[in-house]
Formats: structure tokens, C-alpha cells, sequence
């Protein structure tokens, strides 16, 4: 996709180019605030453009994932598979003009302050070039989900057969008859799947524990034309089916995320978390048939919400077809022709899959970024990755995270999150930009934070 953007002197450049940035950019454009944008893939979407995997699609309604200021859009499934959402992100980005202040193809490779220009060096790769963007605003909207985590096994170099992850999906290989192997079950373990047992000869689910599934109506299935009148016709049916689907993910569910001290039922951590727990139970044993077995290697031994809930797409259905195994014996080493489990059985295969999910915890780990006093690598070596209000970072000026650490909130959803970050974001820009380029430091302590976690803005 050929470059368009004629922005020359950004007030703000933005990494990235998926919904934290696309909900971003509209709030500097509708500011007349100039950003730019740098996207190492050929297209925007971030997530939803690399993650093309089989089954890809979101958990949490539809609506949920629309903006505020796009929610009329006419998704056509009550939860979107992740072409559906790419297309609605690419639709805001052409009515907004976000796309013409995009560069694809852009790899950053460091980021740097000069304090004496009180502005950010951006350096990155395009081709067999190297370009170097300016402004005095940087924003990381790489999120947690742009690495693939790779599986910690060793032996995978020497597997003879393809070897494939769904954060990194290939299309071009062809699974059908073959032998797979499905390491993970997590969210995109279970979504995959159905998918995979429905191509391949023989499938092979491998897992180190269980996983809590839940029943979700309507989960695949399209909008029906019924729904589609009403959000047509009837006046705010649009805006409350929106915010119920919102509320649903977050406030309806907060007590059930909330641990009890005086609750001491193994496994759960509250009434409600136990109720929750015994409905999934009862769902997985109706849909296992009572295979006692299967049952028991399907049961987690921590407590619902712990981890996210996959929703069931076919996993159970999946499980009970004669020629998929689920094994509850670890991989601790990939051989040339299959794998090699903790109990010593081997089981051979064709092809390897991995649904390992991402290296969320190492947050902007690929990207060197340096402030006055050093590198955000050595500002996070020994506590990990941590920010205040998960956005800015001390003795870090004008550098703000979108969607950065511990920013998975229990209540909101995905996109009401972005765009209240982005109204941070805009507020310190929207004050840069009308103080224009002679104003020193503004706002070094702006908010009460812990001691030593200043959030500092530089005009």
C-alpha cells in the first residue's frame, strides 16, 4: 500500500496503527492537531491485520467494539470474526482521513529524546532505507498483542514439518489429512480448534491445564434481519444494545472478579465466582456427554476469570470427533517428526501449531526507547514493566503508552478504553500545540501519584 500522507511537521507521532491508534488519531484529527502515524505492516489494524488464524474473532460483542463516535456501523455477527473487525477499523480510518497520515512499511528501531529540541528522534526502517521522524508528542500504541510468544520447548528448529502459530498465521499451508498438533489451549487454542479438526486427519491437543469455556448464544451466528430493523428503526435501540453489551463485560461481572477474605472454598474465591464456576461445569459435562475422562482433563484448577474466558465455538464438539485426542501430559521436547511429552510418550506429526498467545508481559521489550537518563529497558529492569495510569512513564517527557501495563481493566471495553486514553493523550497535545514551540516545561508533577512516579509533560 503506497504511501499518502503529506504531514511534514507533526505535533505527535504515533507507533502504530491499530484501534488505540485509529481512535487516537481521530480525536488529534478533530482537534486539528497533526500526527503521524508509523506502521511496520502494509496495512493498519495492528492485531486484527496479523492475527488471521482460523476462528480468530472477538470475545465480547460486537457493538462493544464500536467507537463512540462510529457506533452506528453495521456489523454483520453479534461477535465479529477478525476480518470483520479489520474491515470496521479500515472504515473509520477512510472516514476520518486517518489513512492519508499513515506511513506503512515502517519498522522503528529507536526512539530517542533531545532535550535541547525538547523533542522525540524516531528512527525507523523502510526498505533498505532509514527515515527520521520528529515531534514533540510520541505515543506507543503497539499494545500487548503484537509479539507472538514463542512456546518454551525445546527441539523446535529441528521439526522437519511446518511449523505454525496463530499470532503468525500462514495461510499457504495446507492442513488437510495431515497430522497436527495443537500446543495450547488457551483463547486461541480453543478458537482454533473446531477449525482444525474439521481439515485435518488426525488432531492432537496438547495442554498443561484446563480451560474454563463458556456458553455464549448467538456467538457465530450473523445478525439476524429481525435485529437489524430494530437497529434500523427503533430510536437508541442502537446505543442500548451497545451499552449492554458493554455493561455485560464489566460491571455486571466486577463481583465475580472480586476475591471474598472470608470465602474458603478451594478453587473459587467468592459466592458469585463459585456459581459462575458450577454453571460452566454443568455446561462442559452436558456438552462432553458425561465422558467422565474428558471431563476431568476439561476442569481447571484455578478459578473462573483467573485467566480470560474463551468462549465455545465448537471446542467440545471438537474434542468428542473420533479422531482428535486431547493429551494432558506436557511437551518437553519437539523431535524431527513429533513431540515428546513429560510421561515419555511420543506422538508424531506432520505439522505443529501453537496457540501460546503473546509476550504480553514484555512490553515494548523490541523497541529501544530512551529518555534523558537512559533507556526504558534499564527504567523497567527490575520491576518490570509499570506506568502511571498505565500511560506515561517518569523521566520519559511526552511519551505516552496506549493500551500499556496493567491496562486490562475489569470494567469498559475495548474500544471505551482507547478513546478515554486518547482523551489523555489529546489533552497534553491539544496544551503543546496551542503554547506552541517557545514554552519550556509544563506540568513536570501534574498528578498525585507514589513517590518517584511522576508523570511529566513538556510543552
Amino acid at each position: 500500500m503506497g504511501d499518502r500522507t503529506d504531514v511534514t511537521d507533526p505535533e505527535v507521532i504515533i507507533v502504530g496503527s491499530g484501534m488505540s491508534a485509529i481512535s487516537l488519531a481521530v480525536h488529534l484529527g478533530a482537534a486539528g492537531v497533526p500526527y503521524l502515524i508509523l506502521e511496520r505492516n502494509s496495512d493498519l489494524g495492528g492485531t486484527w491485520h496479523e492475527n488471521t488464524y482460523p476462528g480468530a474473532r472477538v470475545d465480547v460483542g460486537s457493538r462493544s467494539y464500536s467507537y463512540s463516535f462510529e457506533p452506528a456501523y453495521r456489523w454483520r455477527h453479534h461477535f465479529a470474526p477478525a476480518a470483520e473487525v479489520k474491515e470496521y477499523l479500515s472504515h473509520c480510518a477512510d472516514k476520518y482521513e486517518v489513512r492519508d497520515h499513515i506511513l506503512f512499511d515502517r519498522l522503528v528501531t529507536g526512539m530517542e529524546w533531545d532535550d535541547r529540541s525538547r523533542q522525540w528522534h524516531v528512527t525507523a526502517r523502510h526498505g533498505d532505507r532509514t527515515e527520521v521522524h520528529s515531534a514533540r508528542i510520541l505515543v506507543s500504541a503497539v499494545g500487548l498483542f503484537s509479539r507472538p510468544k514463542p512456546p518454551d520447548v525445546d527441539g523446535i528448529d529441528t521439526f522437519t514439518g511446518p511449523v505454525l502459530h496463530t499470532a503468525a498465521w500462514d495461510a499457504g499451508v495446507d492442513l488437510a489429512g495431515r497430522s497436527v498438533g495443537l500446543v495450547g489451549t488457551g483463547s486461541s487454542g480453543v478458537q482454533i480448534a473446531n477449525p482444525l479438526s474439521e481439515v485435518a486427519g488426525r488432531l492432537t491437543i496438547f495442554q498443561r491445564s484446563g480451560t474454563w469455556v463458556s456458553e455464549v448464544p448467538n456467538y457465530v451466528t450473523p445478525v439476524g434481519d429481525d435485529e437489524q430493523w430494530l437497529l434500523d428503526h427503533v430510536p437508541y435501540y442502537l446505543n442500548w444494545l451497545r451499552l449492554a453489551q458493554i455493561y455485560e463485560i464489566g460491571d455486571a461481572r466486577k463481583s465475580i472478579l472480586e476475591i471474598d477474605p472470608a470465602w474458603r472454598e478451594p478453587g473459587t474465591v467468592s459466592k458469585r465466582n463459585a456459581d459462575l464456576r458450577d454453571q460452566l461445569l454443568r455446561y462442559m459435562r452436558r456438552q462432553l456427554g458425561g465422558d467422565a475422562e474428558l471431563v476431568r482433563k476439561c476442569t481447571p484448577d484455578y478459578p473462573p476469570m483467573a485467566k480470560r474466558l474463551p468462549k465455545d465455538n465448537g471446542w467440545f464438539a471438537a474434542l468428542l470427533k473420533e479422531h482428535v485426542s486431547l493429551v494432558d501430559d506436557p511437551v518437553v521436547q519437539i523431535a524431527p517428526d513429533g513431540v515428546e511429552c513429560a510421561s515419555g510418550s511420543f506422538h508424531e506429526l506432520d505439522v505443529l501449531v501453537f496457540a501460546t498467545g503473546f509476550a504480553a508481559a514484555d512490553f515494548l521489550s523490541e523497541l529501544d526507547v530512551r529518555g534523558p537518563s537512559g533507556s526504558l529497558r534499564e527504567a523497567w529492569a527490575e520491576d518490570g514493566p509499570r506506568a502511571y495510569l498505565g500511560m506515561t512513564v517518569p523521566d520519559f517527557p511526552n511519551f505516552f503508552c496506549l493500551y500499556g501495563p496493567n491496562m486490562n481493566g475489569t470494567s469498559g471495553a475495548p474500544t471505551a478504553w482507547r478513546e478515554m486514553q486518547s482523551r489523555v493523550v489529546l489533552a497534553g497535545a491539544d496544551r503543546s500545540f496551542c503554547a506552541g514551540h517557545d514554552l519550556g516545561s509544563i506540568g513536570e508533577k501534574e498528578h498525585t501519584v507514589p513517590p518517584g512516579f511522576e508523570a511529566e509533560t513538556i510543552g
